[in-house]
């Protein structure tokens, strides 16, 4: 209980556990002893400790919102659907807008995957069972119908669930 009460009244007092603990006089013959326990408190838990336990904080924000930002450069610069790259479309008739919005519309690939999650796998059509197969594992790998007017190829959607 003795250490809890420190740690507790330590924390919440600005100077450490000097600040409730009973203020010794010069004269005592411990006060060497005293002041040293106070700076090594002060020091050690409440600069040093506390400041290791915030910088993990701080760091576990930093990772998350690089992450995050990651994320975004992705769907900011790949399409969704496809997998094409913005950069392939510099020199095309069809912008990279162009291409998410009217060659692919994404919505009906995200409703299909909704369909797939919310149906009674007894009635699941081939495409649906095949697409119901690859979520069980968290990998889509499935052909497009809707192709780039610029690459006839066909391209290939790959997305985590």
């Amino acid at each position: 209980m003795c250490i809890v009460t420190v740690l507790n009244q330590g924390l919440r007092n600005g100077g450490g556990v000097g600040d409730i603990l009973r203020k010794p006089s010069q004269d005592e013959p411990l006060f060497a002893a005293r002041v040293v326990y106070d700076l090594l408190f002060y020091f050690i838990v409440i600069i040093i400790v506390l400041n290791l336990i915030f910088g993990v904080i701080i760091d576990t924000f930093a990772d998350l919102r690089s992450e995050k930002q990651k994320k975004e450069e992705i769907l900011k610069t790949t399409c969704f659907i496809c997998g094409l790259e913005r950069d392939k479309f510099d020199n095309k008739t069809v912008s990279f807008e162009e291409h998410i919005l009217s060659e692919h519309c994404m919505w009906h690939y995200l409703y299909f995957i909704v369909l797939v999650k919310v149906k009674d796998p007894t009635e699941y059509t081939g495409p649906e069972s095949f697409v119901a197969k690859m979520m069980a594992v968290n990998s889509i790998i499935a052909a497009c119908r809707r192709q780039t007017y610029e690459e006839p190829h066909l391209a290939v959607i790959r997305f985590n669930v």
